[in-house]
């Protein structure tokens, strides 16, 4: 065989070198030691033109090619490595960090601030919450006690009113509303000496309720018998019972006792002031009969009102008429007798030469004011995670406020759980409290209302939205980290094509 033939042989042969499809990319098994040796340092490689050396295995003849490699890639002594990728980690890896970083302060930001936002709205809602139910509680006593001026000016223009017409006008449908919230309405006469006290307990009319109560009558109620005054007006041990002026005993309600020492120092003369009238009477048997001024809250409270002409509300006081342990109040309208034996009210507080002759009081338990006041206007969804109290604020208290009843707390037993508790005591464990003054004209009350939520209120009222534009946000960040750590896989994918391309034309260039 000549040489020219040898070297057209060697020509067609397959190359034993660098094949396009061998381990390009980092094998051990490099294909650059079958195709020669690269000139210069085998670890790092060489750019732009590079000399390869290739022998004949059987002439031993060696040839030199110059093989033009791109910029961007490199051989090393571990295979064919693209360095695309390298550059772009280093150029974006700690840009990349600190971007990532400075999003994940920001998504943290938005998210507490979507919290912050409605966090904020459920706040402003609750303060028009808290409004709200001291209004609604305000109008329901305001409505009771325009209800009671009605009767005050009815008893007025007819201060010998029978007790079948009183009962029939309070119980009438024109006057139900004015029973909402309140537990009773009496005519209170005032009776001082002796003799006024027996023509009250001596009325005809009397009689015949007390007769009426101790047969169990459906209008009196079937335990008025040993309800009303604890019984005495039907008990036939002590001789022939009869209707009379009761106070409290050491053992229950017993003979008003008027002329004591004891309670001439404390009224200052024989006088009683007797719930003569009151209707519901079947609730209210109980009451029948008892003179206030013997008790010195209800004296205090006369007093004042007398003093005033105004509405005046008596402290908190445990009712004769309770059948439970609560808190109630007296509401006393004085009426008062002019020069001319007219009898009229005086809200305008002018009660000089004018007599006090008697009062018509309302009658209040508390918790059941509160809770009916409430039920009625609001439903149990938009006081869900809310409490409310009621306090009596009165000046004469010093500053410490007396717990009156509550709506919606976790006790069972409000009258012992918060008989002693402050406006402090009931909202120190409340995410938040508002505190709702009420103002009731032409009276002397200082009521406070206190509403207060605890933590899962706003928990409760809070929507997904900002834990979903977290979620999002987290997810968004995430790829476009990746993205620019890695490279967009398709630009990655069409360099590392062309540099294939390269090595295929250079390869099969020798």
């Amino acid at each position: 065989m000549t040489w020219q033939q040898e070297e057209q042989q060697h020509q067609q042969r397959p190359q034993s070198g660098l094949q396009p499809d061998g381990d390009m990319f980092g094998s051990k098994d490099s294909n650059m030691k079958e195709a020669g040796k690269v000139n210069g340092n085998d670890e790092e490689g060489v750019r732009g033109k590079t000399s390869i050396s290739t022998s004949d295995g059987m002439q031993g003849r060696t040839s030199s090619i110059n093989v033009t490699i791109p910029g961007f890639m490199r051989f090393k002594k571990r295979g064919f490595v693209v360095s695309l990728a390298q550059s772009r980690a280093k150029r974006f890896g700690a840009m990349s960090a600190i971007v990532a970083f400075m999003s994940l302060i920001w998504i943290g930001i938005r998210f507490f601030l979507m919290i912050d936002g409605e966090n904020q709205v459920s706040e402003q809602a609750f303060k028009k919450l808290a409004e709200s139910i001291g209004r609604t509680i305000q109008h329901r006593v305001t409505q009771d006690l325009v209800y009671q001026d009605m009767i005050a000016n009815i008893w007025a223009a007819e201060p010998n009113i029978s007790r079948a017409k009183f009962r029939k006008l309070v119980m009438s449908e024109a006057y139900a509303a004015g029973l909402a919230t309140s537990t009773g309405i009496s005519l209170i006469p005032r009776a001082i000496g002796p003799d006024a006290r027996r023509a009250i307990e001596d009325r005809a009319d009397s009689e015949i309720l007390r007769q009426e109560c101790c047969e169990g009558s459906a209008a009196t109620g079937g335990n008025c018998a040993s309800i009303a005054a604890d019984g005495l007006f039907c008990d036939t041990s002590l001789g022939k019972p009869r209707y009379q002026v009761t106070q409290f005993g050491p053992n229950g309600l017993m003979p008003a006792v008027g002329d004591s020492a004891e309670y001439l120092e404390s009224v200052g003369q024989e006088e009683y002031m007797v719930v003569d009238m009151i209707e519901p009477f079947a609730s209210n048997s109980k009451v029948w009969g008892f003179n206030l001024l013997s008790n010195s809250a209800r004296l205090a409270a006369w007093r004042s009102a007398m003093a005033s002409g105004k509405k005046t509300f008596t402290r908190r006081l445990n009712l004769v008429q309770s059948t439970s342990a609560e808190y109630g109040v007296l509401v006393w309208l004085p009426l008062f007798a002019d020069a001319t034996g007219g009898w009229r009210t005086a809200f305008d507080g002018q009660v000089e030469d004018l007599t006090a002759v008697g009062s018509v009081n309302g009658v209040y338990r508390c918790q059941f004011m509160l809770e009916q006041a409430i039920k009625s206007t609001f439903s149990p969804e938009q006081l869900a995670d809310t409490s409310i109290f009621l306090f009596d604020n009165a000046d004469e208290l010093g500053g410490r406020a007396q717990f009156l009843g509550s709506y919606g707390t976790d006790t069972w037993d409000a009258y012992t759980a918060y008989s002693d508790a402050t406006i402090e005591d009931v909202t120190k464990e409340s995410w938040t409290a508002e505190q709702i003054e009420l103002n009731i004209e032409n009276t002397d009350s200082k009521w406070i209302v206190m509403v207060a939520a605890d933590a899962q209120y706003l928990r409760m009222r809070r929507s997904d939205n900002p834990y979903i534009a977290l979620g999002l946000s987290v997810i968004v960040l995430v790829g476009g980290t990746l993205e620019r750590v890695l490279g967009h896989p398709a630009f990655l994918k069409s360099m590392l094509e062309r540099g294939r391309g390269h090595a295929m034309r250079a390869i099969t260039s020798v």
